[in-house]
C-alpha cells in the first residue's frame, strides 16, 4: 500500500488514490488503474521472461530457444519472422554481434561501427559496439584445398572485396576473434589501394585475439593480410601466415599504420614482396608503437626492404625480432628498410641481408638510419655475425651489437651470467 511504514525507506508517498495506483504483495511492482482494471507487471505474453527485460513484450517466442533470455530466440525460422521477431544477433549479451558464417563477416562491410547485422539491431541489450567470431570460417568452401571457382567468394579471380575503403566508410569498432581463425583468405586485386580483411581502419579500431591462416593477398598501394591503411587503432594477440604482395607500403600484418597506434603480441609468418617499403609486419609505422612481435620468411622490395618495417617514422619498437631473409635493390635491413626518428629496444635480427645493386646499401638492422637509433645506451639490439653489417645511414649512433649464432642461442634466462 501506499505509504507502507513496514518500507524502508517509505516511497509512493500520498500514491494511494484508489483511481490511480494498485498495490499488490512485497515481490510485484505497482500497476496503474484504467478503468477500474489494471495490469500486473510480469510476463504479458506469457513466454517466460519477464516484461522489463523482454525485447518483444507482446510476442511468445513460445518453444524457440533463448539462451540469454532477452525475448530474442537464438534463431527465427520463416514461422518465427512472421510473427515479427528475427534471430538474437548478441546471444551472450557482450555487446559484440556474433559472426558466425562467411556471409556474416561480408556483412561487416554494410555497419562497419557495429550498430546492426543485416538491417538487425535485435539482441544487442543496449547497443552493440563490435563483431566476435564464433568459430572457424574457411573460404575454400569447396573443400578442394584451394581457393577457384568452385568457392563462393571468388568473384572471377578478384577474391574477397576488403572492407572499408576510405577514411567516411572505415572499421571503426572491435573486433574480437576469440581465438578462430578465418582460412584461406584469397584477395586478388592488383589495380586498387588499400586492400586486406579490412581496407581501411579508423579510431575506435581493436582487432585482437585472431589467426588468418594461408593468406593470398595482392594488391596495389597500401596492403596487409588485416588491414591496408589505419590511424588511432589497436591490435593485439593476431597471428597470420601466408603471403602478402604489393607496389609500395606492403605488410604482412598491416600495409600502413599511423597516428598513435599500438601493436601487440602479433605476427606474420610468411612471404612479403612490394616494388618499395616492404616490411615483414608493416609497410610504414608513423608515430605509432609495436611491442612483443615477429616476422619470419622472406622480404623483398626493389627499395626500402624491412625484416619487421619497410619504413620507421618517429615510432618505437620493443620486444621482437625478425628471422629469414631480406633483400632489396638497395636498402635492406633486418628489422627496417629506413628508420628515421625512431626507438628500438629489446630487438634482434636473424635474417640474411642482401643487395642486389652493387652500389646499394644494406645493413644487419637498418638500410638507412637516420638519427639516433635509441638515446638510450643501456637499449639491448643484437644481430646476427655473418649476415649483415652495421647501416650505413647517414647522422647515424648505432649502438647495436653484433654476437655469433652460438652467443644469441646461449642464454636459457634473462641475463644468463653463464653466457
Amino acid at each position: 500500500q501506499a505509504n507502507d511504514e513496514n518500507c524502508t525507506p517509505i516511497i509512493y508517498n500520498n500514491w494511494g488514490s484508489p483511481t490511480n495506483w494498485q498495490f499488490h504483495d512485497s515481490n510485484t511492482y505497482p500497476s496503474l488503474i484504467f478503468n477500474d482494471s489494471s495490469y500486473l507487471l510480469g510476463d504479458y505474453d506469457n513466454d517466460g521472461i519477464a516484461d522489463e527485460v523482454d525485447q518483444f513484450p507482446s510476442i511468445s517466442i513460445g518453444d524457440l530457444i533463448d539462451s540469454d533470455q532477452d525475448g530474442v530466440p537464438d534463431e527465427c525460422d520463416g514461422a518465427c519472422q512472421k510473427m515479427g521477431l528475427t534471430h538474437d544477433i548478441d546471444d551472450d549479451n557482450n555487446n559484440l554481434i556474433e559472426i558466425r558464417s562467411l556471409n556474416d563477416l561480408n556483412e561487416i562491410r554494410n555497419n562497419l561501427d557495429a550498430n546492426n547485422l543485416n538491417d538487425s539491431s535485435f539482441g544487442c541489450l543496449s547497443i552493440c559496439v563490435g563483431f566476435e567470431l564464433m568459430n572457424d570460417l574457411d573460404f575454400d568452401t569447396s573443400g578442394n584445398g584451394v581457393i577457384d571457382e568452385s568457392d563462393e567468394y571468388w568473384n572471377d579471380a578478384l577474391g574477397f572485396e576488403p572492407m572499408g575503403e576510405t577514411s567516411n566508410d572505415e572499421l571503426s569498432s572491435e573486433f574480437n576473434g576469440n581465438g578462430f581463425a578465418i582460412n584461406h583468405l584469397m584477395i586478388n586485386r592488383p589495380l586498387e589501394s588499400k586492400v586486406g580483411l579490412f581496407g581501411t581502419a579508423g579510431a575506435g579500431t581493436n582487432i585482437h585475439n585472431l589467426t588468418l591462416n594461408n593468406v593470398s593477398i595482392n594488391g596495389k598501394e597500401a596492403v596487409g593480410s588485416v588491414i591496408g591503411t589505419s590511424i588511432n587503432i589497436e591490435m593485439s594477440n593476431v597471428q597470420v601466415t601466408g603471403n602478402v604482395n604489393g607496389e609500395l607500403l606492403v605488410g604482412g600484418l598491416i600495409g600502413q599504420v599511423r597516428g598513435s597506434s599500438i601493436m601487440s603480441y602479433s605476427s606474420h609468418i610468411g612471404r612479403v614482396t612490394s616494388e618499395s617499403f616492404a616490411g615483414g609486419l608493416f609497410g610504414n609505422i608513423y608515430s605509432s608503437h609495436a611491442t612483443k612481435v615477429f616476422h619470419v620468411g622472406p622480404v623483398l622490395a626493389d627499395g626500402y626492404a624491412g625484416g619487421l618495417v619497410g619504413l620507421s617514422e618517429n615510432s618505437e619498437l620493443s620486444n621482437a625480432y625478425s628471422a629469414g631473409s631480406v633483400s632489396a635493390q638497395s636498402f635492406a635491413g633486418g628489422v627496417a628498410g629506413e628508420f628515421k626518428g625512431s626507438s628500438v629496444d629489446r630487438v634482434f635480427s636473424v635474417s640474411k641481408i642482401t643487395h642486389i645493386d652493387q652500389d646499394g646499401v644494406s645493413g644487419a638492422l637498418f638500410g638507412d638510419l637516420i638519427g639516433v637509433v635509441n638515446a638510450d645506451t643501456q637499449a639491448q639490439i643484437f644481430w646476427q655475425t655473418g649476415y649483415a653489417q652495421k647501416s650505413n645511414g647517414s647522422n647515424v649512433d648505432d649502438l647495436s651489437i653484433e654476437l655469433s649464432q652460438e652467443q644469441i642461442q646461449c642464454p636459457q634466462i634473462s641475463g644468463d651470467t653463464n653466457c
